[in-house]
Order: structure tokens, then sequence, then C-alpha cells
């Protein structure tokens, strides 16, 4: 039975010994980015007080069809910015004049990028419209169209953000380029992705799972080989090493094996419920306003609309630190919606559109989200959002942008606490560390286990290199058990 067990780890830990290494030292990259990477000063748009008096409707413009519409502060002035069927760059005319602003759009997102970066000194290279997920803006950052707008610095500074939302998409230099490069192709073989996704898949797979195995034997050889004292040397150092890093190895394994076939089968993107409508339907302001922190057409399942935001705050309630971005809570806000027909008021709130949107006419009150939390990860982005409970699961609504932002299972919400807990060790956070304690534990953890596999590999091509030593023509031999 010993030799049997010894035999087996043997083979495997030659095999995807290396794969272990590789996937452990690749993983060392996130919390290396958590200590280096660029982050953003601020994580909330920036406070904006739009002056609704003396504004015309926007049935004056000259627009037919539209996409989307809201009231913005242009040059100090209240400009209508208009959303376009099919086009990515959005339009800004003034809401008095009716004159067109040319280049406002760019001229915002400058804005936003300077807002989201702090970087208030250095010349703009460029900015471009962006209407697709690539190598260095990943899907994960889910806004799109964005503008990428590139700073004059010698580190390469470039912010992603959403003029529709004054959102930031993502922000990046070429230091941080390069350790995501590093970690797509290596850590998740990305460069597979697409045509040879199946290949990926499989890899992957085959790989994690002999990892499982490989310290499923190992731990197996540690309780039955009963030695009063350890072995000295490389032996000795690879199972006290083993003994510290066996159930990390499953964990890391096991969960990242449940979070690439979840992902890997799971729909992904964001449901929207926005259809262009006709200028002409919309024939008066909402009544009574004179001033509000957001105004914009609501196209939702119970009508097109206009919302109207009066923030009470605005500003971040985390210090921005390495991981201010997964704590942040958004301020609260009070809102309204008025006819666009008459302009008067309706009985409707956020949480009454998040349910509609969600397809439910009934059903627990929705509750709102100001904060990522273990149902409602960082991975989704958006902030605040609605948690609505139906027979599908639980769903988390964007009412303000009109968007779906996550439908989470059953299975969804086992693979989160897997992927968050087993993999990401954020249930160290209980302990009442910190987020950058967390990440450093983690890369000992994973620095280890690079060492445990290292000297195992080490101590098999020692000994294959004795045995050819001693070695007779005549002579069969074969990789032998240590001796109980």
């Amino acid at each position: 039975m010993l030799a049997k067990l010894y035999q087996w780890h043997l083979r495997l830990g030659v095999i995807v010994g290396i794969f272990l290494i590789v996937w452990a030292a690749s993983g060392l990259i996130h919390p290396l980015l958590s200590f280096t990477g660029i982050q953003p000063v601020a994580f909330t748009p920036p406070v904006e007080s739009v002056r609704v008096e003396g504004v015309k409707t926007p049935s004056f413009l000259p627009v037919q069809v539209i996409a989307g519409l809201r009231l913005v502060m242009a040059e100090e002035q209240a400009h209508y910015q208009v959303t376009l069927p099919q086009k990515a760059e959005r339009v800004y005319y003034n809401a008095i004049t009716g004159a067109w602003l040319p280049n406002a759009d760019a001229a915002r997102a400058k804005h936003l990028a300077r807002h989201y970066s702090g970087e208030k000194k250095a010349g703009i290279l460029s900015a471009t419209l962006q209407t697709t997920f690539d190598q260095n803006y990943p899907s994960i950052n889910k806004y799109l169209p964005v503008w990428r707008v590139a700073f004059d610095r010698p580190d390469g500074l470039v912010v992603y953000v959403d003029t529709g939302e004054d959102k930031l998409g993502s922000i990046n230099t070429s230091y941080k380029e390069t350790l995501l490069w590093l970690f797509q192709h290596i850590h998740t073989l990305k460069f597979l992705e697409g045509r040879f996704e199946g290949v990926r898949l499989g890899i992957i797979t085959c790989a994690m799972l002999g990892i499982v195995a490989m310290a499923g034997l190992g731990i197996g050889l540690l309780w039955t080989l009963k030695r009063p004292k350890m072995p000295k040397g490389g032996r000795g150092l690879h199972r006290r090493l083993a003994w510290v890093v066996w159930l990390p190895v499953l964990a890391f394994s096991g969960s990242g094996l449940f979070h690439l076939w979840t992902q890997a089968t799971s729909e992904t993107g964001e449901s929207t419920q926005i259809s262009p409508i006709a200028m002409t339907t919309i024939s008066s302001l909402p009544q009574g306003i004179h001033q509000a922190g957001d105004v914009r057409l609501s196209i939702t399942p119970k009508g097109i609309l206009w919302r109207v935001e009066s923030p009470l705050s605005n500003t971040p309630k985390t210090i921005p630190t390495a991981h201010a971005h997964h704590t942040q809570r958004m301020a609260k806000t009070t809102t309204a919606y008025f006819r666009v027909q008459d302009g008067t008021k309706v009985p409707l709130n956020d949480a009454d559109i998040a349910l509609a949107i969600a397809g439910q006419d009934t059903g627990p009150v929705p509750t709102l989200v100001p904060m990522f939390s273990p149902e409602y990860g960082f991975a989704n982005k958006r902030l605040p959002v609605w948690r609505v409970e139906s027979p599908k699961g639980l769903m988390f609504v964007d009412a303000k942008a009109g968007v779906m932002a996550a439908q989470v299972s059953a299975l969804d919400k086992a693979e989160l606490w897997s992927f968050r807990n087993l993999h990401k060790g954020q249930f160290l956070d209980n302990l009442g560390i910190t987020h950058q304690q967390r990440d450093g534990v983690l890369a000992v953890v994973a620095m280890l286990m690079i060492m445990m596999s290292g000297v195992g590999l080490w101590l098999y091509q020692r000994k294959r290199r004795a045995l050819a030593a001693t070695r007779r023509p005549s002579e069969g031999h074969s990789l032998s058990p240590p001796k109980p």
C-alpha cells in the first residue's frame, strides 16, 4: 500500500509539480499588484449640480430618435447629453439654446479621467473611444463603450471612463498592464481562449485534478509514515512544507476549478431594458424641479419616465487604499420619477423600478445594496444596486442605469463563497486583519507551495541520478518509497 501511494505521488508530482509552481508563482501577481499597482484616488463620480430651471423640453433638439438622455453641466451651462442608437460617442446640446457643443464627450471623459486618477498637471496624449473589451481592458470591467484617456507620464497612465454614467472602468499603467498580461496568459491560459477554449479548459482541469490527487496522496503518505523523528535534509524539508501547505493546495485548486467551470458555463454580460424612443414622446420636463444631482430619461418596464436624483452626499465612505474599491460604500440619494407627457410626479421609486426590471410584479420588497458583499462581489462593479428575490434566484439591479447587474443562483452563491474564502482567503478578514496583511499571508503561502514543489522535484531528480549511477545493465531498478 505504501509503495503504491509513493509511486503514484511521485508520478503525479513530476507531471503536475511544474504546473503547481507556475500557478502559485503567477498567483503572486495579484498581491503584488495590490501592494505596488496604481489605485484610483476617487471611487465615486464627481459631484454635479444640474440647473433645471429655464431648460427647454428636449423635443426642440435636432434629433429624431434616442437611446438615452440626461441633463449634465458643460462649460457651466446645462446641456442635454444624448445617446444615439448604435452610436458610441454621445452628443451634447445646450438645453436652453439647442446649440451643439463639439467634442464635449471627449472633454467630459478627460475631466472624469483627472477626477479618478488625481492627475491634474500632466498633459493628455489621446482620448479614444473603445467599444470592445481587450487585453488591457478585459470584460470584468463591465462598462462599454468607454473612453481610453492616455496621459503624458513616464508610467504610461491610462484611465478608462464611461461618460454615460460618469463611472470609472479601469485605471492602468504600463507596469500594471505587463503584470495583467502575465497573470492572464500564465494563470488562466488566456491565449487559448476562443478557438481553443476547450483545450484551455481541458488543460487546467486535468492539471487541477492532478494537483488535488498529488496533494491527497502526499498527505496519505505523511499519515502513513509514522516516524518518531522527521528526516533531515531535503526530504525532511519537503515533508515539513507539505504539512504546512497541503490544505491550502487543496483549497486553491478545488476552488479554482469550481470557479473555472462556473464561469465557463454561466451566461456573462449584463441584461438591459433599453430600446430607442422617439424624441416627440417627451413633451414635458419634471415639474417643480429647479436643481438636481442627476436628471435622466429612464426607459423602464413601467414606461418612459424622468428620473430625478437629489444627492445627500457623494463622497466615498472609505479612505483610498490598495483595497478600498472592494469595500467602497456609495452615498445615499433620494429619487423621484415623473411622467414625460405632463411632468407630473408618479408614485414610483427605485425599488419599484428594480422589481420591474427583474420581471417581478410582486414579491419581497427589494433592499438597497450600497457596498459589495459575499452575495454581490466586487467583480460586478456596479454600486449601488437593489437586491431582488425571485423564484429564479437573487437578482441585483442598477435602477439608475436600468441594468440587471447580476443574477445569482444557488450554485453561483456557493461558487462565490468558495472563491472568496478558499481562493482569495477573505475568511481571514474576520480575524481582524487588514487586506494588505491578508495578501501578505497568501503570498507567503504561495511561496511555501513553490518551495515544497521545487524541493520535491529536486529530490526526484537527485534520486534518479543516484539510481542511474548505480544501475547495472542486467538489473532493473525502480524508485522505492522511503522506509517507514
